[in-house]
């Protein structure tokens, strides 16, 4: 787990794992998702306890963002490879999804860095 020093905002970012998580932040992550309305919540709530990496964004101890790099799906990305017409390594991880709590949206601190998410 990596987890940087809080900006003038007070917003920090931490990258960790699923199993890093409590079930209480869990639960904060899928509500931001649900809230975003673009990921169905079930597939997130199925999903999020098996990704690669998450990057965890506070504002003092609150979850207000949340990005997360799947599991590799290899099957999956081969389907979508074939069905796009364009190849690519079926062993990339994916960049899930990317949501921030509404009241916290267009902050600087909190736009992904998919470099550091992905490092």
């Amino acid at each position: 787990m990596m987890t940087e020093k809080p900006n003038a905002d007070d917003y920090q970012l931490t990258i960790c794992g699923a199993r890093d998580l409590t079930a209480a932040d869990r639960a904060r992550c899928i509500a931001i998702i649900r809230e975003g309305e673009a990921v169905d919540p079930v597939s997130a709530e199925r999903e999020l306890p098996a990704s690669q990496r998450l990057a965890i964004a506070r504002r003092g101890d609150e979850i207000v963002g949340v990005g997360v790099i799947k599991r590799k799906r290899t099957g999956y990305a081969a389907r979508v490879a074939n069905k796009s017409g364009h190849q690519f390594d079926t062993a990339t991880p994916e960049l899930g999804y990317v949501a921030v709590a509404g009241d916290h949206q267009g902050h600087a601190a909190l736009r992904p860095d998919r470099r550091r998410a992905c490092g």
